[in-house]
């Protein structure tokens, strides 16, 4: 189904085509700093999110028909800088993704259903449809807790009904609670006012704008500081700030339950060719 081109949020920046990386190893950023994280979607491989709205669940190889469906979206691809890719590729990098110690991907399920037709997913709890992907990437060697956001809502008959919002709030929490982040950023495009609103009304803040890009990047930082001080101590305005985003953010997302969400039988052993690094990113 082709996308709507009016008042549809477009991605907060390209993809980014990358090798990808093995647990341990170095990974080069878009920038083409060296990271080594020590994370990776195995750290989400059992479990899903449960909210109001969404259900996180990781992204196992049943959903990767469906989400190479999205990819054939020629607007789609414009917005996201993608090349096509064959299905075997997107099953390589399925694997990839699951394996790369930069990056934590949550498949987004729409819990009311409705508007998108394909890859309804079972065991829930209720109907779920597939609706698009959220994701974390630790690219930055210096601080290793801060990580870009994406997120995207690909199925436009789910599109403006909050979903991306309360599942970039999800994992941030996830993200805040087990994976050490400290510092959450976006970038996204002067086009992108839609995107750039909702991360605004989630707290984020301009940084710095990248005029080669035409982008904004915005932060919000989460920790550094709880707000206790030691006698005779005055803490700094961020960590202060910090503590405070933070304890908002676990207020937004104490309905979120933490699921099971067990193996598949099936094998995720995936296509067996060498698989293109490409960073997902966003469509609200």
């Amino acid at each position: 189904m082709p996308v709507q081109r009016n008042d549809s949020p477009v991605p907060q920046h390209t993809r980014q085509h990358l090798a990808p990386a093995q647990p341990g190893d170095w990974a080069a950023s878009r920038q083409g700093t060296q990271v080594k994280a020590k994370r990776s979607m195995l750290t989400n491989w059992e479990i899903a999110l449960k909210g109001k709205d969404v259900q996180l669940v990781p992204y196992r190889r049943k959903h990767v028909p469906t989400y190479h469906d999205w990819m054939q979206d020629p607007w789609i691809r414009e917005m996201t800088a993608s090349e096509p890719l064959s299905l075997e590729e997107e099953y390589a990098m399925q694997l990839s993704w699951k394996e790369d110690p930069k990056k934590c991907t949550f498949i987004v399920l729409a819990l009311s259903g409705g508007g998108g037709g394909e890859g309804k997913e079972k065991g829930t709890g209720e109907s779920a449809v597939m609706a698009g992907d959220v994701n974390l990437f630790f690219n930055d060697y210096e601080d290793p807790g801060m990580c870009e956001v994406e997120v995207m809502i690909a199925e436009e008959g789910l599109r403006r009904r909050g979903l991306a919002k309360e599942a970039v709030l999800m994992l941030m929490r996830y993200a805040l609670d087990n994976l050490g982040a400290t510092t959450f950023y976006c970038k996204i495009g002067d086009a992108n006012v839609a995107s750039r609103a909702l991360f605004e009304k989630l707290g984020f803040r301009r940084h710095a704008y990248v005029e080669a890009f035409k982008e904004t990047e915005l932060r919000l930082q989460v920790a550094g500081g709880t707000g206790a001080s030691a006698e005779g101590v005055t803490e700094s305005p961020e960590m202060v700030a910090a503590a405070a985003a933070a304890a908002t953010l676990r207020t937004q997302t104490e309905h979120v339950e933490t699921m099971p969400y067990p193996a598949p039988a099936e094998t995720e052993a995936g296509a067996t060719e060498k698989a293109v690094g490409v960073v997902d990113t966003c469509i609200l």
